[in-house]
């Protein structure tokens, strides 16, 4: 999460856990493509090198339908930039 932030500080990050057996696949998926990862998120950069491979346009499009629920039922564990509760939303 820190490169990400380091790299690209205009683009809000969020980070989310689903509950245990929803998902073992690790994917970044963004807003046109997206990337499985494969290696386990906390071993990145430390263990062994992963290397992130391209979702085709279809496969991106069909696991989005089931990501989305996921996301909707996960977690927040991270925020970045941090929300502030006292300030109200889309007050910038």
């Amino acid at each position: 999460m820190a490169v990400l932030v380091e790299n690209d500080t205009d683009r809000p990050l969020e980070l989310r856990m689903a509950e245990r057996g929803v998902l073992h696949d690790r994917m970044v998926i963004g807003d046109n493509t997206a990337f499985t990862i494969g290696t386990s998120l906390n071993t990145i950069g430390k263990q062994h090198p992963t290397i992130l491979t391209p979702l085709p346009e279809a496969a991106r499009d069909g696991m989005r339908v089931h990501v989305e629920k996921w996301w909707n039922d996960a977690q927040t564990i991270a925020v970045y930039p941090p929300i502030d509760p006292e300030q109200p939303e889309g007050d910038e």
